[in-house]
């Protein structure tokens, strides 16, 4: 590749920066907003729980996505989807637990949960997204329409370009 050329990695270290602002915005702003919602519970033990939990599993199972960028597009979007899958079973075995062995309220726990959840997902996706989407790019330029059949010998000579 020449100077000129632009890399286009998964930019791991912006994603983690960014799932971690996102999870202490929810955490500031579910601080106040949780005890409106659920009175005469313990809501601030079950939004630091799942801040904790959520946030740590996040952004440690982001690492081995980033890693698997410099491999190519489906190792990515396979360690995404197993990142995904890790995070809800750790989630749901967090919330039994905490419910069985701590006592805290079903009801607080699982809308901790999933406000953190859902939006670190939604930044996951994005930038996983993003890393498919440029990479499909300079694949196949924008005018080509496709044309370079990617079993080609000139579409599989263009994918190496592209992963290397």
């Amino acid at each position: 590749m020449s100077a000129n050329t632009p890399q286009h990695g998964f930019r791991l270290g912006l994603t983690m920066l960014t799932m971690l602002l996102v999870s202490l915005m929810i955490l500031a702003i579910g601080w106040f907003a949780l005890p409106k919602v659920f009175v005469d519970q313990n809501v601030h033990s079950c939004l630091l729980l799942a801040f904790g939990v959520v946030t740590g599993v996040s952004l440690l199972s982001l690492i081995p996505v980033g890693l698997l960028a410099l491999r190519g597009l489906m190792p990515v979007v396979v360690a995404g989807f197993a990142s995904i899958g890790l995070r809800l079973v750790v989630c749901l075995g967090v919330a039994i637990y905490a419910n069985h062995a701590l006592g805290m309220a079903k009801f607080p726990l699982v809308a901790s949960l999933m406000i953190f959840y859902l939006p670190l997902m939604g930044i996951e996706m994005a930038a996983i997204s993003r890393f498919v989407w440029q990479k499909d790019s300079i694949a196949y330029p924008v005018g080509t329409q496709g044309q370079v059949a990617p079993d080609s010998d000139a579409g599989i000579a263009k994918m190496a370009e592209v992963t290397e």
